[in-house]
């Protein structure tokens, strides 16, 4: 139970530090979900640099707006995405598959959360 408070109280303190400092981004307020950020991007594109990324084949990575970078990066990097179904809706994972020679305006379309049902396979 403490343990379950400590998050929560880690939780407000960024959430808060985010808003206040106006570093927050849409949606907002950014309270109660995985908030946005300045900085999202280059977050993501840290990712690209750990060993494991590297080496893997598949990435499953969640529908949320801060790691839409880090999803057109794996489609551009030829890997193969898995993605939450948004909500829950229908099935738990989504394999995102992007049309045939795809470019990267299209890759960035198919790395939103709006269309993953869209190009995505329920698996």
């Amino acid at each position: 139970m403490a343990s379950d408070e400590a998050k929560e109280s880690i939780r407000q303190q960024i959430w808060s530090y985010l808003e206040s400092n106006d570093i927050a981004r849409f949606p907002r307020p950014v309270y109660n979900r995985i908030p946005n950020f300045e900085g999202a991007e280059k977050a993501c594109s840290k990712v690209k640099e750990l060993h494991e990324y590297q080496n893997a084949e598949v990435i499953k990575i969640n529908p949320d707006s801060p790691q839409k970078h880090i999803r057109f990066l794996t489609l551009e990097d030829n890997k193969i995405l898995l993605v939450s179904t948004p909500r829950l809706r229908d099935g738990l994972l989504n394999r995102i598959i992007p049309p045939e020679n795809a470019d990267k305006h299209i890759l960035q379309i198919c790395a939103t959360s709006e269309v993953i049902l869209y190009f995505g396979v329920i698996i």
